[in-house]
């Protein structure tokens, strides 16, 4: 019988000690355990000839340290009062919190990458329109504005979005040398990689779930390369969002 992990705050000296504890206590029964571990944990028990292997294996989790209890006592504040929580209600919290900022996270991403897309929208319009020819002759700031304003007109249902005045000043802002060199190519595999990406932020928002699952098993993975024995958090984090639809 090949041991290959340890209960958290076990160590395999400790575990080993209590097989053998249990074994002269004639709790189990077992002919040796060899430890064989290095990198990974590694402990070998031997049976006797005839012993039943899961009668074995069911004892070792009943009267060795194959298995232990953890029974956390945690007081939070929650609505400014002392509470008592079990770790279920913990991880149900922490996995609701996680899920509110990975939200609030998308949210803003969203507002910026839409803010990328309009202005982006407004400059292409701006130029290869040659919109900017219509305050040449403009001689007040007010006026410069609603000649933009104006020649923005027959193209702003093609926006997402009411122009504003600070789209007007921002487009004013714009150098001849960036207009002259404007590359309307790019700019289009600009604006389609960027409405990819809101694409992608609107898909996670729909499944917000799924997408804080990914969030936790990334962490996961990054926290824990290649660790057995931590693979049940994340799925107890799955546990915990998917109780919450």
């Amino acid at each position: 019988m090949r041991i290959t992990e340890v209960p958290y705050g076990t160590t395999t000296t400790s575990l080993i000690d209590s097989i053998v504890a249990a074994n002269e206590k004639g709790k189990i029964k077992i002919a040796k355990v060899e430890d064989n571990t290095a990198d990974q944990v590694d402990i070998l028990v031997h049976l006797p000839s005839g012993a039943d292997a899961e009668q074995t294996m069911n004892a070792l989790f009943v009267f060795s340290d194959c298995e232990v209890s953890i029974s956390p006592n945690s007081c939070v504040i929650d609505g400014n009062k002392p509470r008592f929580l079990d770790v279920n209600d913990l991880l149900k919290y922490s996995a609701d919190y996680t899920r509110y900022l990975l939200k609030r996270e998308l949210e803003i991403q969203l507002e910026e990458l839409e803010n990328k897309w309009h202005f982006s929208s407004l400059e292409k319009i701006f130029i290869e329109h040659r919109i900017y020819r219509r305050i040449e002759e403009e001689t007040t700031w007010e006026g410069v504005l609603r000649a933009i304003d104006t020649g923005l007109d027959p193209f702003k249902h093609l926006l997402r979005r009411e122009v504003v005045a600070d789209d007007l000043v921002r487009l004013t802002e714009i150098k001849i040398k960036r207009i002259s060199k404007y590359d309307a190519i790019r700019a289009d595999e600009y604006i389609r990689s960027l409405e990819d990406e809101i694409a992608e932020v609107h898909k996670n928002l729909g499944q917000l779930t799924r997408y804080a699952i990914r969030y936790y098993e990334n962490l996961r993975k990054k926290i824990w390369p290649g660790s057995r024995t931590q693979n049940e958090f994340p799925m107890l984090v799955s546990i915990a969002l998917w109780r919450q639809k």
